[in-house]
């Protein structure tokens, strides 16, 4: 899932790329990033809500670009986008994964015990659906969050932004 915000903002593109950077530099707004290989820049929160080993990378990352689109240089159009990271793919296919793989189970079980359907065998994919949301809550909060974050320096040095999506 790759959401997309657009906002164009009333300063030079290089410009923005440097007051964001800066502020990832002076941590003030717990914010980490770097150099995306896709241009622009990829920006994560500096607090990690949950580590796995082998580390695989964030979950989710902010891809901030910036093109300039008048000729006077004196607005950009600046585009916030969600990025999955390997982390958010491993969970995600395992969450999903172990849904199928239990109500494999669950249909091996019926046919092989005819009796009475026993209903307490459902919550074993139950529980695999309520981590799959809980995980993709806690990364849409961790996403806006850090949109907001990246809207907050612009705003905090006078820089003018509207929405253009």
């Amino acid at each position: 899932m790759t959401k997309s915000e657009s906002y164009i903002v009333e300063e030079d593109m290089n410009a923005v790329y440097d007051l964001v950077s800066s502020a990832i530099k002076k941590r003030r707004y717990n914010l980490a990033g770097e150099i995306s290989e896709n241009g622009g820049l990829d920006i994560t929160p500096n607090l990690v809500f949950w580590n796995m080993d082998p580390n695989a990378g964030h979950m989710t990352k902010v891809n901030l670009s910036a093109v300039n689109i008048s000729t006077d240089q004196q607005l950009c159009k600046l585009e916030l986008k969600r990025v999955n990271g390997l982390t958010y793919k491993i969970h995600t296919g395992g969450a999903i994964g172990f849904i199928l793989l239990t109500f494999v189970i669950i249909g091996i079980y019926t046919f092989g015990n005819s009796d009475k359907f026993q209903w307490e065998i459902l919550l074993m994919p139950l529980f695999g659906l309520f981590y799959l949301l809980v995980f993709q809550g806690i990364t849409t909060k961790n996403i806006s969050n850090t949109k907001t974050r990246i809207l907050k320096i612009l705003k905090d040095n006078k820089i003018n932004y509207k929405n253009s999506s």
